[in-house]
């Protein structure tokens, strides 16, 4: 598509076609890459007034990569999000959209807690977002961040704890040490979520939590015979190690702002 487009394609990009699932969010950001400043704010803000869905949210976060800042159509779509009917997605866009501009900061906070406290989002085993919901709070508002890391750390999604388990074993501070270890004495059971606890442990600085991770040592699943295919811990624990370093490089740049912002005993007053 050339850089100079027609009437008809303008339209074409400001009606593009909604998601039908949220593992195959539109590619928002090239498309209105390709419009003027005014063309590519009226798409983002027309796919926003639209039922809320995945596209919702990749409108949110294509939006903000637009100059000048848009609250209205932000703040019209916070009403809208309803944590029992909705995927967390689009709430997290506006509320980071909301928080990294300094608007609406009450109801961004009350917006991503009330997704946060969704413990299974319809299609999941539990919540995808536990993470990322716990990030936008431990960067915007870190005094309330404390709850949503432990639910993060203890989350029924494995991506999750292995999302916040490898910022904490990235910042690597006292208070990291004592959540990671505190979930994994409650949740040394359940697999493959305490791979990723015991990986965190096992990266840190501090000889008592890599003590822990020791005593909480885990083996590769046995398989039984003619077992056919394999399970998700067997991949994680084949993987285990590879994976967490690609995760952790994926966390540094968070973590490298949280150590920065954070006190050394963050986390002693907010528990």
């Amino acid at each position: 598509m050339s850089i100079f487009m027609t009437r008809s394609e303008r339209s074409s990009v400001r009606s593009f076609s909604r998601a039908g699932s949220w593992g195959s969010i539109p590619p928002l950001r090239p498309a209105v890459s390709l419009l003027p400043v005014n063309d590519a704010t009226a798409a983002c803000e027309h796919l926003i007034e639209g039922p809320v869905d995945s596209t919702t949210g990749a409108a949110v976060e294509a939006l903000g990569a637009l100059l000048p800042s848009n609250r209205t159509a932000i703040e019209a779509l916070l009403p809208r999000l309803d944590p029992r009917k909705h995927h967390p997605y689009p709430a997290w866009a506006t509320a980071r959209y909301l928080l990294e501009r300094g608007f609406e900061r009450t109801r961004a906070l009350e917006l991503i807690e009330a997704f946060a406290a969704v413990e299974k989002v319809e299609g999941y085993v539990g919540n995808p977002f536990d993470d990322q919901l716990a990030v936008l709070l431990l960067e915007h508002a870190p005094e309330r961040a404390i709850p949503l890391a432990r639910r993060a750390l203890r989350s029924k999604t494995p991506r999750s704890v292995l999302a916040m388990s490898a910022l904490l074993a990235s910042v690597d501070r006292p208070w990291c040490h004592r959540e990671l270890s505190s979930a994994l004495v409650e949740r040394a059971n359940d697999l493959p979520q305490a791979r990723y606890l015991v990986a965190a442990l096992a990266r840190s600085t501090s000889q008592l939590a890599r003590r822990l991770a020791g005593e909480f040592s885990l083996s590769v699943p046995v398989r039984e015979p003619g077992q056919v295919g394999f399970t998700y811990d067997e991949v994680v624990a084949a993987n285990i190690d590879e994976e967490f370093e690609r995760e952790i490089e994926r966390q540094r740049p968070i973590a490298q702002r949280l150590r920065r912002r954070l006190p050394e005993d963050f986390g002693l007053a907010t528990s």
